[in-house]
């Protein structure tokens, strides 16, 4: 039902083959995330699934390299879209939103063999032929832990400049956000103005110095920026205590997943990302009761 309203067509061309539709390669996708397995081990134990090959009704199993294919071509926007229809599923009104960032790493190398290498050929950290690392922002609800919105991106780049496209998706997906809540890693009067001219919605991120305000006539500095400042007089530390929450949802997608993305590209790695962040949204929808 969520590839439907996500406006994804059967067949990206009238001149396809038709033999494997666009909906089934997609939960495909979402299944291989959900299981933890490569394109090859995918169809291995596809195989044995005869529920999965009769509810996608694919009349056999698809090659790895369809899959590959099918990524390189697959509209990131889809996803996204996808991605906020299963959240609409179990989310109520007035969204008390929690945002942060965490890591995938690019390479199951182990910190041994990039120690060793750097030892016998005498190699920096940075020169060691190992991938980086990609780097995901998700918005959650805390609430029903489902992930709202979700971003990823290829560089170590700071967290609040990624808060833009997580507001974005947040406005065209349609939530009715009433506060947001970050670390001090989002302490910045553009992220407070961003958000609350955006969505309309209150925020509620520490500022780096959460000193007393300061006093008429006192030598103390004041905290620039007119919603940084209000931080020190409004905070409310109860409601703070949720931000937690997102940090439970990083964990849970690393654990039951994988904290490793095998993607080659930036293309292929976001929609790894994104592929993941539905499978968490579906396993929530299933647990809280609600028909997928």
């Amino acid at each position: 039902m969520a590839l439907i309203a996500a406006g994804l067509p059967r067949y990206s061309s009238y001149y396809s083959n038709h033999v494997y539709d666009d909906h089934a390669k997609v939960s495909l996708l979402v299944l291989r995330q959900h299981l933890d397995v490569s394109y090859e081990e995918m169809t291995d134990v596809l195989g044995s699934m005869n529920g999965v090959i009769r509810a996608l009704r694919i009349r056999s199993i698809p090659d790895p390299s369809t899959l590959r294919k099918f990524v390189k071509r697959l509209d990131p926007d889809v996803l996204d879209k996808v991605l906020w229809h299963t959240a609409k599923a179990v989310c109520n009104e007035q969204l008390i939103v929690a945002v942060d960032a965490t890591g995938f790493s690019c390479s199951n190398a182990s910190r041994h063999y990039v120690r060793r290498l750097r030892e016998l050929k005498g190699m920096t950290y940075s020169e060691a032929p190992v991938r980086g690392y990609e780097k995901m922002t998700i918005a959650v609800d805390t609430s029903t832990l489902s992930i709202l919105a979700a971003d990823s991106c290829s560089s170590n780049i700071s967290d609040y400049k990624r808060i833009g496209p997580i507001a974005d998706d947040m406005e065209k997906a349609g939530y009715d956000v009433k506060c947001v809540i970050a670390d001090k890693g989002y302490d910045s009067e553009q992220v407070h103005r961003y958000l609350r001219e955006h969505l309309h919605c209150e925020t509620l991120i520490p500022a780096r110095k959460m000193s007393e305000p300061a006093v008429s006539g006192s030598k103390r500095r004041r905290t620039s920026g007119f919603y940084r400042g209000l931080m020190k007089f409004f905070f409310d530390p109860v409601t703070y205590k949720r931000r937690s929450i997102v940090e439970s949802v990083n964990s849970m997608i690393k654990r039951k997943m994988s904290d490793v993305v095998y993607g080659r590209t930036p293309r292929s790695r976001h929609a790894e990302v994104l592929c993941r962040c539905i499978a968490h949204n579906i396993r929530r929808m299933l647990s809280l009761g609600v028909k997928v």
